[in-house]
């Protein structure tokens, strides 16, 4: 009985609060020590007065707002546990045979959902085989695979290994770990280097003055980026933007691949600086040729 009794208890209190929070602060009255301000999908709300009106009015904000829709599952459950309740106690107060199998029965149900439920969130947060320097070549092909990115084995004496990569932005990116050069971390480098006719070519777009502007817009952008970068002279043969990973047991897939779209961003801001700095030459050569005066005969 004082089980029953609690269960109703807690479900109708924590009914009231929850349906009373659902309306933003900006269409409410101002919020006072009777009305608490708190966060509900990214969005400051706060409970409304506990008037007359409230439950009509929470149930047509939760209706405008989809918030019925996307808890569906829940309220359906929550509903299905009311029920079962609701049948153990008419039973009970029958003195029903079925009481004792039909309680404990769910009893045991209950166990064994709350063990399923708890080894599943352990599995998906379990960080897995921790990284160290003997299977991070291993790991890294895993993690990649697992985001289905293409990758090209590039193997050389002085490496541990190197994979080229194609991301779906098109981007090509190099993850390689040295023997020599700081052989406790592995590098993701983006090669950005132009040589030759390239070069000359996009460089003579440009005066001596807007590419010494270029240079200085792409050292902001990086820096802003929080990569590291080399070869960014003239010429820019050997440019390329990189993050250093160190090997260590906290390193996971999220992070690596958090660090990849780093990369991945700094080459999109590389292009983006080099089509701007570009489209503002244009803008101005129109603006001039239009300020030119005309000759007349």
């Amino acid at each position: 009985d004082w089980l029953a009794l609690f269960c109703a208890l807690l479900f109708v209190v924590g009914s009231a609060i929850w349906l009373t929070g659902h309306y933003p602060c900006a269409q409410e009255r101002p919020c006072t020590e009777n009305s608490q301000s708190f966060q509900h999908y990214g969005e400051t709300v706060s409970q409304i007065y506990m008037d007359a009106s409230w439950p009509l009015e929470a149930t047509l904000s939760m209706a405008k707002t989809g918030w019925l829709k996307r808890n569906q599952d829940g309220i359906a459950t929550g509903l299905i546990v009311c029920c079962a309740w609701a049948l153990i106690g008419y039973l009970k107060a029958e003195v029903s045979p079925l009481f004792a199998p039909l309680f404990y029965g769910l009893m045991a149900g209950a166990a064994v959902l709350i063990c399923s439920v708890a080894i599943s969130i352990l599995r998906r947060i379990s960080p897995g085989r921790p990284a160290s320097s003997n299977n991070i070549e291993g790991l890294i092909r895993d993690w990649l695979d697992n985001f289905k990115v293409t990758i090209k084995s590039d193997p050389a004496p002085d490496l541990y290994f190197r994979f080229h990569l194609t991301l779906d932005s098109g981007f090509q990116v190099t993850v390689l770990r040295s023997k020599r050069e700081y052989p406790e971390y592995f590098s993701i480098i983006a090669h950005l280097g132009m040589n030759g006719e390239e070069a000359k070519k996009l460089l003579g777009l440009f005066t001596e003055e807007e590419i010494a502007q270029l240079l200085v817009n792409l050292k902001i952008e990086l820096a802003r980026a929080k990569v590291g970068y080399g070869g960014l002279q003239l010429p820019p043969d050997n440019f390329h933007v990189f993050r250093r990973v160190p090997i260590v047991p906290g390193l996971t897939e999220f992070i690596f691949m958090s660090m990849i779209g780093d990369v991945e961003c700094a080459v999109s801001l590389v292009f983006q600086t080099l089509a701007n700095a570009r489209l503002k030459q244009v803008k101005a050569s129109n603006s001039s040729s239009r300020r030119k005066p005309t000759l007349k005969n």
